[in-house]
């Protein structure tokens, strides 16, 4: 089996907490098998401490920041709801600061770095120490795939699975990327997992961890580079707005309730193809800090979109509405993330 990046990390994480904290802890690799398919682990993880023996479920992330912690700690739930009970969650990453680690502990998130900076919690267990300093050897082990372009490459195939038969000229216009980075996230997708190239023809495996892989690196890397800016908003003359004229789209909760009937929004996220003025206008927005609008420019090619039935209220593709309320991290957004994925990406993407 291909040694990736994730193993590596795993491995020298766990070397390093057995090294900074001596003989206090041994931590080993646990071998398994995959108990669900769409639920399968980056690692499973033994940690014995004064005779007691602890299992972890691993989720290893080459990139980590407060603003993915919520979402890494629901995704390692998930795994252990649906595959792991009795198990813990743990967080493995090349490096995580202070900020990050205290930032962990108030989610009750356990992590290790390739530091040796830890923090692990189970009945009968508590470890945390933090400060070490970055080590040269600990590098973010960037991919092509999770690069800003990248992500909007995987966007692509995500939405549109075949695509990964189509050539590269096709495939980068349909992701509004350049030529030039298709064929680097294609061979990063094959060199961990995500794709297959047989005979026949290519195809993308272990589509629902790399739904989660995807996630995280549009928080991370692209999300960011959308110019969010953030208002304070009357609803019910924006929910009224005619987002075809406007060229905006409904992500987040609104998104949510129009695609499962499921979610009352309180919140709104906009992605906006258009001028801002005129959506500022007509949902008589002010700028707020901590207002109920966030607006994000829309960063994908119109031909991803199929609002048909929904002339005036357009909403962004499922993937992404089920991304934006995953990454809340909050318990009924999740629930409604589920029912999005159950009915509008497992049937494309598991099948």
């Amino acid at each position: 089996m291909l040694r990736t990046a994730e193993d590596a990390m795993i491995e020298l994480a766990m070397l390093a907490a057995e090294r900074k904290l001596g003989g206090r802890i041994r931590v080993r690799k646990e071998p398994h098998t995959a108990r669900h398919r769409a639920f399968e682990p980056d690692a499973l993880v033994e940690v014995t401490a004064e005779g007691r023996t602890h299992h972890f479920v691993v989720e290893a992330k080459a990139t980590v920041r407060i603003g993915t912690l919520a979402l890494a700690n629901a995704q390692l739930q998930r795994n252990i709801e649906h595959g792991f009970p009795g198990y813990h969650p743990l967080l493995i990453a090349p490096y995580v600061t202070r900020a990050l680690a205290d930032h962990c502990r108030k989610l009750r998130l356990p992590f290790l770095d390739m530091a040796g900076n830890a923090y692990l919690e189970a009945p009968g267990l508590f470890i945390y120490t933090t400060g070490e300093p970055r080590a040269d050897t600990v590098r973010a082990h960037a991919h092509r795939a999770t690069t800003a372009a990248g992500v909007r490459v995987v966007f692509a195939l995500l939405c549109r699975p075949q695509l990964v038969q189509a050539n590269y000229r096709e495939l980068a216009l349909a992701a509004g990327a350049a030529l030039g980075t298709v064929g680097g996230v294609l061979d990063d997708l094959q060199a961990r997992g995500f794709l297959r190239r047989s005979k026949r023809a290519p195809h993308l495996r272990n589509t629902r961890q790399l739904v989660d892989d995807w996630i995280t690196h549009y928080a991370a890397t692209l999300r960011p580079k959308l110019h969010p800016r953030r208002f304070q908003c009357e609803p019910a003359l924006l929910l009224a707005a005619d987002f075809k004229q406007l060229h905006a789209y409904w992500g987040g909760e609104v998104a949510g309730q129009q695609l499962t009937g499921y979610l009352r929004p309180e919140r709104f996220l906009i992605y906006l193809a258009g001028p801002l003025h005129p959506l500022l206008a007509q949902g008589r927005m002010r700028l707020a800090d901590e207002g109920n609008t966030e607006i994000l420019d829309a960063f994908w090619p119109g031909a991803l979109i199929v609002n048909a039935d929904r002339p005036k209220q357009r909403i962004v593709p499922p993937l992404l509405a089920y991304a934006d309320l995953m990454i809340t991290g909050e318990g009924r957004n999740l629930e409604t993330a589920k029912l999005i994925y159950d009915k509008f990406l497992a049937p494309v993407l598991d099948a």
